[in-house]
């Protein structure tokens, strides 16, 4: 016999005007939604090709990678497209998840809507975690950064 407590739910908040049960409010299903375009604006149609270009050089946000060079090839790709400069941002903001994974996906996943929908704080907010500034005086820059501070200072007095 089944639980008289199951027969009881109330599932009317989790409905979607008739057309079916709406997702967990924390469902995977719902970061997807993140990055939609507005309703009623052209869309540059994503190609199968470009995403297998994305999807086979993604960044995964090691150490040894540079997402300069990531960032770089990722607007080589979607220039192709052809998307006018009006679309660039919805288009980037589009398929720029798909160019993530590991720790880098997680990071991305880990950002307000706020920060996944505006093109220039996302990449703002990519090249401060994945390239932050301190990588540049890293133990064996710093030697040669300060020989050429000793050089310039030198030379300075001729």
């Amino acid at each position: 016999m089944a639980d008289q407590g199951d027969a009881n739910v109330d599932n009317t908040n989790n409905t979607n005007n008739g057309g079916g049960v709406l997702p967990c409010h924390n469902s995977p299903r719902q970061l997807a939604h993140i990055v939609k375009p507005p309703r009623n604006t052209k869309q540059t149609e994503m190609k199968i090709g470009l995403l297998q270009i994305l999807y086979f050089n993604p960044f995964a946000g090691l150490d040894h990678e540079d997402p300069f060079h990531h960032l770089t090839k990722f607007y080589e790709f979607s220039g192709t497209l052809g998307a006018s400069e009006e679309e660039e941002e919805v288009v980037f903001t589009r398929l720029f998840p798909h160019s993530l994974i590991g720790k880098a996906k997680e990071w991305y996943l880990d950002q307000p809507a706020q920060v996944m929908t505006n093109w220039n704080t996302l990449e703002e907010k990519f090249l401060n975690r994945f390239f932050p500034h301190i990588r540049f005086m890293e133990d064996d820059d710093m030697s040669s950064y300060i020989i050429l501070i000793m050089l310039l200072v030198i030379f300075s007095r001729f």
